[in-house]
């Protein structure tokens, strides 16, 4: 399943480090994203999209250390959560995120919805 593990990687890469409530809220933006029809259709579509997501597009390479079970074990159940249309919607439909520690200049145009873990949504 092409799309869980596209949707594994971009919780992975961008919220590991993240309370389980700051992985469900980066799955429901690229869930969210879906579901626009501003973005693409699939989810690997839109973790692809160019500069949307910096892991994708920083020019790092990525690797999955499987020194934290418990880390992967969450991101499993985000992904299977998403994949069962069963996210909680903690963004309050947010379509955006981005650090606390960096103020991107799009962000001044948008709905901020909540702030979760290190990470601000908006919509």
């Amino acid at each position: 399943m092409l799309e869980a593990l596209c949707l594994f990687m971009a919780i992975y890469f961008e919220a590991r480090g993240e309370p389980f409530a700051g992985k469900v809220a980066v799955a429901e933006v690229v869930m969210n994203r879906v579901a626009n029809p501003t973005w693409p259709d699939t989810v690997c579509e839109v973790v692809t999209q160019k500069h949307q997501f910096s892991f994708y597009w920083d020019g790092k390479p990525e690797h999955i250390s499987f020194d934290d079970m418990r880390v992967l074990r969450q991101i499993e159940r985000v992904v299977n959560m998403a994949m069962n249309d069963a996210l909680p919607g903690v963004t309050e439909g947010a379509l955006y995120y981005h650090h606390v520690n960096v103020a991107p200049y799009w962000s001044k145009d948008l709905e901020r919805t909540v702030v979760i873990g290190d990470h601000v949504f908006f919509r």
